[in-house]
Formats: C-alpha cells, structure tokens, sequence
C-alpha cells in the first residue's frame, strides 16, 4: 500500500503515486530510455499487439519502468514500456487451450 513506502527525500524529485491494476503487455529493451527509444519501442508493442490482434487502451497511452540509478552505463540499463490491454481481457481465448 502507498501509505507503507518511505517518504522521498527532500528535493528528490520522486514521486510515489499508486497504480491500479489491470493488464499490461511489456516489452522490455536495453539502453538509456531517451524519448525518441521510449517512442519507437512503444509504436514497435502497439504494432505487435495489433498484428496479433491484442485490444488495448489507445487512450491510455503508455508508461515507462526503469530498473537501474542513473550511474549504470547505457548498455547494462533495463527498461521496460507498458501498454494497459483493453478490459476485460481474456489471457486465453474461447476454444483454445492452455
């Protein structure tokens, strides 16, 4: 729960904000996360979920995750870009098996 995190530091610029849930599609990329990759990663998933026809939240837009401090060199960073799917969402499809 949001109330059980630490509080930032003063003058961090953190924020600790509280998501809800739901289903996300990832694709997960190397790098320094600058916005032109950020962008091209993004337009690469949503191509991806509508090639194999995965509904999602146009709307929504995307968000960003990243694992690593700003001191870890650009080849060894992991970051991921995150695409809500539409609701409900169905991992398994009528008639298909697992």
């Amino acid at each position: 729960a949001l109330s059980t995190v630490p509080a930032p530091l003063a003058g961090a610029e953190v924020e600790a904000v509280e998501e809800g849930g739901g289903c996300w599609a990832v694709r997960t990329f190397g790098g320094v996360a600058d916005s032109k990759a950020v962008q091209q990663q993004a337009q690469q998933l949503r191509k991806e979920l509508e090639r194999d026809g995965v509904a999602y939240q146009e709307a929504a837009g995307w968000k960003l995750a990243r694992y690593n401090d700003p001191g870890t060199p650009g080849w060894l960073r992991r970051n991921e870009v995150m695409v809500p799917l539409a609701e409900p969402f169905e991992l398994w499809r009528p008639g298909e098996l697992p």
